[in-house]
């Protein structure tokens, strides 16, 4: 994100391009590494893990949009968003997308 507004590329933009940057990579870590779920999660964790990050997405570019208005800069807002996206994808992470199924259920 810095180096694309280093680059005059506006906040938003910015932040949405770091956004989707680590969107299969997070994917990825948090299904094999945080929550361990090695038998794969299937279509409708994948399903959910795109809602949590709309959600994410949208209090990101809030923060942002808000830091850029009333600081006139969008760093302090990425920062600070950054705890909040954090805890909300790892509860919702723990208790809605990877939660553990029982054998034989369907997603």
């Amino acid at each position: 994100m810095q180096a694309l507004l280093m680059g005059n590329v506006p906040a938003v933009p910015a932040a949405s391009a770091g956004f989707a940057a680590g969107l299969l990579v997070n994917y990825s870590f948090h299904a094999r590494v945080t929550f361990r779920d090695l038998a794969g999660g299937g279509t409708g964790t994948v399903l959910r893990y795109l809602c949590l990050v709309l959600v994410n997405y949208l209090i990101t570019v809030a923060m942002v949009a808000a830091s850029q208005r009333w600081l006139g800069m969008a760093m302090p807002g990425k920062l600070l968003s950054m705890p909040v996206v954090a805890v909300n994808g790892f509860l919702l992470g723990k208790h809605w997308i990877f939660r553990q199924r029982l054998p034989n259920s369907t997603d």
